[in-house]
């Protein structure tokens, strides 16, 4: 096949910062192997020492590193670890690596693990894990010795710097994929042209609203321009939104305060708006301790200790996830579930662990009568990446999640909520991208996706107003990349992007003024949408075959004068396209077995 030579393309990925530029534990790459000690290790979730050198885990975790190549090659990895079994369960060690995850099984005999892995040029976080600990009490545990590398550099610090530079590489590197369109009807030298409609990575904003007419304010159907609606709309144009939430519309409270009468108008109007626009749409959130009818309110008070309350508590939970799940589960992908069920304990108390999980599950089984199997069911918090007090992991999170899991929950996602201190610094109320990454990657261990649901700036910090808007921008920057660049990851939403409504508590990340100018945080975030996160490549084709590089999602690809919908995902690689004769129809297939029609020479579209 003959290859075709781009000149650079515009969606080359510059990394910011200096990569490789550290000070402190830097280890030069080289044939050499190079071991560390556990109790070393620059990433450590929880755990003890042992005998000064070893770093237990008691409970799920990690350890880990930064490893550097200054060009691609291959890394061999190795760990030596013993393991403590609990009922004759010996404990699961991961060796995790961006996309890649590799286990054991770990007895009691020392041993050493390895694999070699073919890694990119750039930063890598290293991950050892321990991924199967019961939650209840268990003496099963996993003690890791040394780790060792060979082929590459050791970067042991965990610092900014190692933070973005690692989520950097991988999205250079895991966030895209090489694809070969195989063209079947195009002369060679035809024009040809790739351009990104929409990440698969779920790039979202909330919507204001709590009724029909007040969610209309911003999804109104064929506004006028210089509306309100108008403006929201064109911004998320602009913005490439490809996810909107509901930040009020989809609370228990706006849905039935008076007991079995439904005002469900607002979530409505924003499902239509979220369909007629091709959005994906989170639900948000089906119980809550906050902002629950009076009636909620007064059984959830009396049910621990009240059997009838308890029934009705539950008859209510039963009605009202028919009415928001099963009748309107097309609609969504994601559901907060119990949105902050650590913080707000109300249905814990209530209905206790055991309760809550048969909440999740009857979640999952009215989806599935809904005809939405695949709806995701997500936990959600906040003080998860900052105001997290002595854990800098999110221990206490994760160990929040396997609580529920343990009472039988079937969880699916963890929802992390974000609103940014606006200054830099290692107290746990500054911005710290290296404690942001420490902490996605121990929640991580789970193997549920990661999406940050919910992010702000709040308008604290020194400085002028210009700098606390410039301060802004570089937290937005800084939080997209290194979610973005989270393995686990597949999302992040803006609660809120115009300063005329936003969260009165977090405004400082605003993308748009009152007047509908972007920010500097509005600049900051098309830059990258437009820039290292877009993909867009002209060339022609030739022997048959245009080849490209770019982001997971759906395109628009112009053959000549012909436009096509090409949907690109991991591992796919190849797509056929056929091109028509003029005025006839068409098909076109895409990646494993997806056939569309299209009609010739239009940029309508039928499918």
């Amino acid at each position: 096949m003959v290859q075709i030579k781009h000149p650079t393309p515009r969606n080359s990925y510059v990394i910011i910062g200096a990569l490789f530029i550290v000070t402190g534990s830097m280890v030069t790459a080289s044939d050499a192997q190079t071991t560390l000690n556990a109790s070393q290790l620059a990433l450590r979730s929880q755990g003890t020492a042992v005998a000064t050198t070893q770093w237990r885990l008691n409970q799920n975790g990690f350890v880990g590193t930064y490893i550097t190549l200054t060009e691609p090659g291959e890394v061999t990895l190795g760990i030596r670890a013993t393991g403590e079994s609990d009922g004759g369960v010996f404990p699961r060690m991961n060796l995790a690596v961006n996309n890649m995850r590799s286990g054991w099984t770990v007895g009691t005999a020392a041993a050493t693990y390895t694999q070699t892995l073919s890694l990119p040029a750039g930063t890598h976080m290293v991950r050892v894990e321990y991924a199967n600990d019961p939650f209840a009490s268990s003496s099963r545990r996993l003690t890791v010795q040394d780790l060792y590398v060979t082929g590459a550099g050791i970067s042991n610090i965990n610092s900014n710097a190692n933070a973005l530079a690692a989520a950097d590489t991988y999205i250079t590197h895991y966030r895209r994929g090489r694809a070969t369109l195989d063209i079947r009807g195009a002369a060679d030298g035809t024009p040809v042209s790739v351009r990104l409609r929409e990440h698969d990575f779920r790039f979202g904003t909330a919507v204001p609203g709590t009724s029909t007419s007040s969610v209309n304010t911003f999804v109104a159907n064929n506004p006028s321009a210089s509306s309100t609606a108008g403006q929201f709309q064109n911004a998320l144009r602009t913005l490439r939104f490809n996810s909107i939430t509901p930040e009020n519309a989809g609370k228990w409270a706006n849905n039935e305060a008076t007991q079995n009468i439904l005002t469900m108008g607002g979530l409505d109007r924003m499902r239509q708006f979220a369909t007629a626009n091709g959005l994906r749409m989170r639900g948000h959130n089906l119980i809550w301790g906050s902002q629950q009818p009076t009636y909620i309110n007064n059984l959830l008070a009396s049910a621990a200790t009240d059997q009838s309350a308890r029934e009705q508590l539950d008859a209510e939970i039963e009605q009202r996830i028919q009415y928001y799940v099963r009748d309107r589960a097309l609609h969504h992908d994601q559901l907060d579930v119990y949105n902050e069920s650590f913080h707000t304990t109300q249905y814990l108390s209530a209905i206790g662990d055991a309760g809550v999980a048969e909440v999740y599950n009857a979640v999952a089984l009215a989806a599935t009568q809904g005809g939405n199997a695949r709806l995701k069911r997500f936990v959600n918090e906040y003080n998860v990446l900052a105001e997290t007090g002595n854990d800098a992991y999110a221990n206490w999170y994760r160990q929040h999640v396997q609580r529920l899991q343990s009472a039988g929950a079937g969880i699916d996602g963890i929802g992390v909520q974000y609103y940014a201190n606006n200054n830099y610094g290692t107290a746990f109320n500054q911005h710290s991208p290296a404690r942001i990454a420490g902490a996605l990657a121990n929640l991580s261990v789970l193997g549920l996706d990661l999406e940050l649901t919910e992010f702000g700036v709040k308008p604290n910090g020194a400085g002028s107003s210009d700098e606390i808007a410039a301060r802004a921008a570089t937290v937005l920057t800084d939080t997209l990349r290194l979610v973005f660049g989270s393995p686990q990851a597949t999302g992040m939403t803006l609660w809120g992007f115009w300063a005329g409504s936003i969260w009165a508590d977090a405004p400082a990340g605003a993308l748009y003024d009152l007047h509908w100018n972007l920010t500097p945080a509005g600049e900051a975030y098309l830059n990258l949408m437009n820039g290292a996160f877009d993909t867009r490549e002209t060339g022609i084709a030739t022997a048959g075959t245009f080849d490209w590089t770019g982001f997971y999602g759906t395109y628009d690809v112009m053959v000549g004068d012909q436009m096509f919908t090409l949907k690109h995902e991991p591992g796919a690689g190849r797509y056929v396209l056929i091109v028509p004769e003029p005025t006839a129809f068409g098909w076109m297939l895409i990646g494993g077995g997806l056939l569309v029609r299209r009609r010739s020479r239009t940029q309508h579209r039928e499918s």
